[in-house]
């Protein structure tokens, strides 16, 4: 009888179906804290498809909490960060898979998940950034306005902003 070892480094016999192998102790959950850089490659964000958007500075992910749209720590208990990409004469929504509503904005121009339709205030097309990662950018009038990341009382919430392309909070897209 023939034994091999297994690139694992494990070894298994010809005619046996076992594997002896070492007993390795693996944790039952990861923890990636915030000052851990995560490197991320994106995925083309195209309709029909459901994606994770990681913030490609921070490493946060676009999250719906509590009712109101914020870039939280990957994993945030109670948070719905899972975004259906779709499509609507020409132009890209994401549904959060969780609440069943569409990103957007409001008259205000604050991004929010309130709408049931994808509608002229839930149109996004995105511009990708030559180190990688998209911006997101919103209709204004005839203007496109990218998602800015805003600090208030704690939370980090988005905005569409007038303001340059290259201002805007650059995105990774990981399909899921």
């Amino acid at each position: 009888m023939d034994t091999h070892v297994l690139a694992s480094g494990c070894a298994a016999a010809d005619t046996d179906t076992s594997t002896d192998c070492p007993t390795v102790l693996t944790p039952s959950t990861t923890t990636i804290a915030e000052r851990d850089v995560i490197k991320l490659e994106s995925s083309v964000p195209l309709a029909g498809k459901v994606f994770i958007l990681h913030d490609h500075k921070t490493g946060r992910v676009l999250t719906l909490l509590d009712g109101h749209v914020s870039l939280q720590p990957p994993g945030t208990p109670g948070s719905a960060y899972r975004w259906m990409c779709e499509e609507r004469e020409g132009w890209l929504g994401f549904k959060n898979i969780a609440s069943g509503t569409y990103l957007g904005h409001n008259f205000w121009g604050d991004v929010c998940a309130a709408a049931h339709q994808h509608m002229g205030w839930e149109n996004f097309c995105v511009r990708i950034q030559p180190n990688g990662g998209y911006v997101l950018l919103m209709t204004h009038w005839a203007q496109l306005w990218p998602l800015k990341q805003k600090d208030e009382g704690g939370m980090q919430k988005l905005l569409k902003a007038e303001a340059p392309v290259k201002d805007g909070n650059v995105w990774v897209f990981v399909e899921v």
